[in-house]
């Protein structure tokens, strides 16, 4: 399922998947959803996105990974996301 694009604000959905791999790979812990998303709203207040949207761009960058065969994916571990080697 894809997100709903209309909370992206300006942002295309390429650009929402970049920001929230970039903020999950820049982490040193797991990261929630819900902090991911309130940091994309913070970050453009015109950003509405959800944590339910942000599970949805999770599940389109994994796709990606593996489409790409990327020895690498986003996994939920400890109630966040993170990057584990397959």
């Amino acid at each position: 399922m894809n997100p709903d694009t209309s909370q992206f604000g300006p942002f295309d959905p390429q650009d929402m998947q970049a920001a929230v791999e970039a903020l999950i790979f820049a982490s040193t812990e797991p990261v929630s959803a819900a902090a991911i998303a309130s940091t994309l709203r913070e970050a453009d207040e015109r950003v509405g996105i959800s944590d339910n949207d942000i599970d949805q761009l999770v599940d389109s960058i994994n796709a990606e990974l593996l489409e790409q065969h990327r020895p690498y994916s986003i996994e939920m571990i400890a109630g966040g996301y993170t990057f584990l080697t397959r």
